[in-house]
C-alpha cells in the first residue's frame, strides 16, 4: 500500500492541501465569468465599431452597439437564472 498524503482519502490528515483543492472550483468559475464578460464586451464594441465605420455613421455604430449591449446583458440575466 503507498502512504501518500496528497492522495490520502482522509481530509484530516493534510487540511493544507484540502483546502488548496477546494479553491480550484471557485477560481475556475471566475476565470469562466471573466473569459464571457470580455467576449461580450468584444462582441458589443466589435459590432458597433463594424457598422459605424461601414455606413460612415458614429451615431449609428454606437446605436448599435448600446443595442448589442442590451441583447447581451438580457442573455447574460436568463444563463445566469438557469445556471444558477
Amino acid at each position: 500500500m503507498i502512504d501518500n498524503a496528497r492522495f490520502s482519502t482522509d481530509m484530516h490528515s493534510n487540511t493544507a492541501l484540502a483546502k488548496d483543492v477546494l479553491v480550484i472550483g471557485p477560481q475556475m468559475n471566475t476565470l469562466g465569468f471573466l473569459a464571457i464578460r470580455f467576449f461580450e464586451l468584444i462582441l458589443c464594441v466589435g459590432t458597433g465599431t463594424i457598422v459605424g465605420c461601414w455606413t460612415k455613421d458614429a451615431d449609428l455604430g454606437a446605436a448599435v452597439s448600446s443595442g448589442m449591449a442590451g441583447l447581451v446583458s438580457c442573455v447574460g440575466a436568463v444563463s445566469f437564472l438557469v445556471w444558477w
